[in-house]
């Protein structure tokens, strides 16, 4: 049982390396072997975790929509809101929360590989609140859903741009 809690314990600390080392620019230089070696544990219990580094990656990008959506449909009223209020209330959460991780996000977010599972999260989540829409008759039902999907996730990479 206590390794199981080692293992455990060893993921965030992973993910808070680095989170430091991009932030201060050395996440490129950086290889598998002296990530581990700077956090004294050996490969092995590394892979255990991630494939790669660029894994880390991901996984705290989907975390930032696994974050907003949990906050999201945890609340009461979120239920009621509007399909245009849903995707207001998407963006205010994932700002309110991205504060925490400003700097990480601005060193990361041109990265699209990097982003790829938070897209696939945030489109995901935009499909179901558009569907909603058509069903209540709040957006016109015109073929256009992937259309949407697309604008709206421009939109929101461009309120990063601008918030940053």
């Amino acid at each position: 049982m206590a390794a199981k809690t080692k293992e455990v314990a060893l993921e965030p600390r992973i993910i808070e390396l680095y989170k430091q080392l991009t932030v201060e620019g050395k996440i490129a230089k950086t290889t598998v072997y002296s990530f581990c070696k700077a956090l004294d544990i050996s490969e092995a219990d590394f892979y255990k975790h991630f494939a790669s580094l660029d894994a880390i990656g991901r996984k705290i990008w989907a975390s930032y929509a696994d974050e907003v959506i949990e906050a999201l449909k945890g609340s009461e009223t979120y239920a009621s809101y509007s399909a245009r209020e849903k995707i207001l209330a998407y963006f205010f959460t994932f700002f309110e929360n991205a504060v925490k991780d400003r700097s990480f996000i601005s060193k990361t977010y041109r990265n699209f590989s990097l982003l790829r599972s938070y897209q696939r999260k945030f489109r995901a989540h935009m499909a179901e609140i558009i569907q909603e829409g058509v069903i209540a008759d709040e957006i016109q039902s015109r073929h256009l859903e992937n259309l949407y999907l697309d604008v709206l996730w421009g939109v929101h990479w461009g309120l990063i741009q601008f918030w940053l």
